[in-house]
């Protein structure tokens, strides 16, 4: 009965969280009341409350979840014929695409509310993040390791440039998706940088 209780509770969580992702991206987060959210899941406004005492906390855990996914989508990402230093390039490209899917308006809040966030909730950003990193940082150290990247390069240096434009892409490509296009352009500078001193 309590494993059921439980299982309960997760399902209403989960689906709290998707109706209000539905309902912030077509009506905007602002426009988006806590009983519209509750009629929409079919549940109760109190109920809502006890899953998430503020929209904050709504819209800061979904783009946590998001992130999270996209760890699982790299990690799963078969490396098949390509080498480390291909399959680097191509699970950094996959970690951009899948953050370009979210909508621009939904990074707007979740970058807002992120510097107004509590330490805890903040640190566990910028470690769901650095984990999402580490997948592609650990395939560039294989191919030094393999002999495929010169060993004079600073692996952790450009992870932490290719980070940068990571986030400069989640603030600057709130707005629309041509400064997205720019960010992109930044980043892909960056690889091509790492790439051509890093030739044997």
């Amino acid at each position: 009965m309590q494993k059921q209780r439980l299982t309960k509770k997760q399902n209403t969580h989960q689906k709290i969280l998707n109706i209000a992702y539905q309902l912030f991206y077509e009506n905007g987060y602002d426009e988006t009341s806590y009983g519209e959210i509750a009629k929409a899941a079919g549940v109760g406004y109190g109920t809502v409350y006890s899953h998430f005492p503020n929209k904050d906390a709504i819209i800061i855990e979904q783009t946590h979840r998001l992130m999270q996914q996209q760890i699982i989508e790299l990690r799963d990402a078969e490396q098949g014929e390509r080498s480390y230093l291909e399959h680097a390039v191509y699970l950094a490209n996959m970690a951009w695409s899948l953050v370009s899917l979210v909508p621009p308006r939904l990074i707007s809040v979740y970058m807002a509310h992120r510097w107004t966030t509590d330490k805890y909730t903040y640190a566990i950003g910028n470690q769901v993040r650095d984990e999402l990193m580490d997948i592609i940082q650990n395939y560039f150290i294989k191919a030094q390791e393999s002999g495929e990247l010169n060993q004079a390069v600073d692996i952790p240096l450009h992870i932490f440039i290719m980070d940068a434009c990571y986030v400069k892409a989640t603030q600057i490509g709130r707005f629309n998706d041509e400064d997205r296009i720019t960010a992109k352009i930044d980043f892909d500078k960056q690889i091509a940088y790492l790439l051509r001193i890093g030739e044997i």
